[in-house]
C-alpha cells in the first residue's frame, strides 16, 4: 500500500537544503549515500499530521514525518530518508550524483499557478482529466515519461487559504508510477475543520 513511501512525524525546515529531492545518491568522496540507506517497512499504524499553510491533515504512517523544504514543498519521508537529508544537510551537496526515491509532496499555490501548470502539462502530452471528491476538485496529471502524476485543484476550505486557494499534491519516481499511488495518498487527506 505505501510503497516506498517518504514520510513525517512533525514539520521540520531543512533550510541549508537546495538540491532537487528527487534522484537522489552520491559518490564516495561524500559520506551521504542514498544507495546505501536501509529502509525499513512504514508502520501498518497511521498518524493524523496537521498541515495549516495547506488546511488539510494526512495519514502518514507512525514511523514516517513530513519534512518543509525551503521552496514550500512539504514531503513525507522514511526514517532512512530522514537520516540521509539530515547528512546533507551537515556535509553538503557536493559529490552527489542521481539515484533515485519515490516521493510524495504537498505545495500550495495560486490559481494562476494552477493554470500555468495545466496548460504546461497540456502541451507537452501529459494526461489531464477531472478529479472530484467530497474532499477536492480539479485535476490529475501523469506525467508524459510515466514517472510522476500530480492533483492539483482547490478543497472546501481554500476560502481560508487566502491567495494560495489551490494544492499541488505529487508523486515521483525514476521508475513507473502508478495513478493507484496518487489516489492512496488522496484518500488519506482531508480537509482541516
Amino acid at each position: 500500500m505505501f510503497k516506498r513511501l517518504i514520510l513525517a512525524t512533525s514539520a521540520v525546515l531543512l533550510t541549508s537544503l537546495s538540491i532537487s529531492p528527487d534522484g537522489l545518491s552520491s559518490r564516495r568522496d561524500n559520506p551521504c549515500n542514498y544507495l546505501d540507506l536501509k529502509f525499513e517497512e512504514p508502520s501498518k499504524t497511521l498518524r493524523t499530521v496537521q498541515l495549516p499553510t495547506l488546511g488539510i491533515t494526512v495519514d502518514i504512517p507512525s514511523n514516517y514525518r513530513m519534512v518543509l523544504f525551503q521552496d514550500g514543498r512539504i514531503e513525507i519521508l522514511s526514517p532512512a530518508e530522514f537520516k540521509f537529508f539530515q547528512c546533507i544537510a551537515k556535509h553538503g551537496t557536493e559529490g552527489l550524483v542521481g539515484g533515485g526515491r519515490f516521493s510524495q509532496s504537498f505545495r500550495a499555490l495560486t490559481q494562476s499557478e494552477t493554470i500555468r501548470l495545466l496548460e504546461t502539462h497540456r502541451n507537452d502530452g501529459s494526461g489531464i482529466w477531472q478529479y472530484s471528491t467530497s474532499n477536492f476538485d480539479g485535476f490529475i496529471i501523469t506525467s508524459s515519461s510515466g514517472y510522476g502524476a500530480s492533483f492539483v485543484g482547490t478543497l472546501p476550505n481554500r476560502s481560508r487559504l487566502g491567495r494560495m486557494s489551490h494544492i499541488e499534491v505529487s508523486i515521483y519516481c525514476d521508475c513507473p508510477v502508478e495513478v493507484s499511488d496518487l489516489l492512496d495518498l488522496l484518500s488519506r487527506i482531508k480537509p482541516m475543520p
